[in-house]
């Protein structure tokens, strides 16, 4: 019976936790841990963890079909809006409200650049972080890193990074990006004028976004997403040769200056 398989009553408990954390309606816990459990299929022994990211890319997935459906467009605006207003109280309560809403018209005005359903809500989360520079630009507080929300054992519901082959390197991985971001947060904060091009640098070597996604993201041109980039590598560089040895425990290669 499918009630016996160990991943189907994972997800599902999993299911009950993010659909009422979120206040989602798009999809029912049975259906959403359905989806969910068929993605972990190949995993004998799933964590939470896991099923949390199952079910948020499952969810992911349906926001972004439900947003582009005028039957459903209305419901998964509100449902968007009330996720990006939740970060983003968490970041700067005194731009919350006008934020969330340029996020929103972000979202619906490039939608068509998101080209990974599943990364919906992190594209989402770009549009934000967009809207938060537009907003206050000489204020770099809404970090990467801290634009993520938590799940329930404190990991990031939504990641830069979604694949991992084994438990063991999925906890290697996390270590890794989590030192990253931390580091890349204190880059962005000490070079506030760089913040473009540091991104543009995420986004592409992090996320594997092409430049035509990035500069949709950036509101700028492809070519210049290529002159960020290379002006992102550059600083980053010259923050490693500043703060090594200290920054090599990272475990990140030193920039390749033959990277564009």
């Amino acid at each position: 019976m499918a009630g016996n398989d160990p991943r189907l009553e994972l997800c599902q408990r999993t299911a009950t936790t993010i659909l009422a954390r979120h206040g989602w309606n798009l999809l029912d816990e049975s259906t959403l841990a359905a989806h969910a459990t068929h993605l972990l299929a190949a995993v004998t022994n799933p964590t939470r963890t896991q099923a949390e990211r199952a079910c948020q890319q499952v969810y992911a997935r349906t926001l972004y079909a439900a947003a582009q459906d005028p039957a459903r467009q209305a419901a998964t605006y509100r449902e968007l809006h009330a996720y990006l207003y939740r970060i983003a109280q968490r970041q700067r309560p005194d731009l919350a409200a006008d934020a969330a809403q340029e996020a929103i018209v972000l979202v619906y005005q490039n939608i068509q650049t998101c080209r990974d359903p599943a990364a919906f809500l992190k594209f989402a989360i770009y549009q934000l972080l967009t809207a938060f520079h537009r907003l206050a630009p000489r204020h770099e507080e809404a970090s990467l890193d801290g634009m993520l929300e938590l799940g329930a054992e404190g990991e990031p519901a939504v990641e830069l990074i979604d694949d991992a082959p084994s438990l063991e390197a999925e906890v290697e991985e996390r270590e890794v990006v989590a030192s990253f971001l931390r580091w890349l947060r204190g880059v962005i904060e000490a070079n506030p004028r760089a913040r473009n091009q540091l991104l543009a640098v995420a986004m592409k070597y992090l996320e594997g976004r092409d430049d035509a996604d990035i500069a949709a993201t950036l509101g700028t041109t492809v070519a210049n997403v290529q002159v960020l980039r290379s002006r992102g590598l550059e600083k980053l560089r010259a923050e490693y040769r500043k703060q090594a040895p200290s920054a090599r425990f990272l475990g990140v290669p030193y920039p390749d200056s033959g990277v564009r």
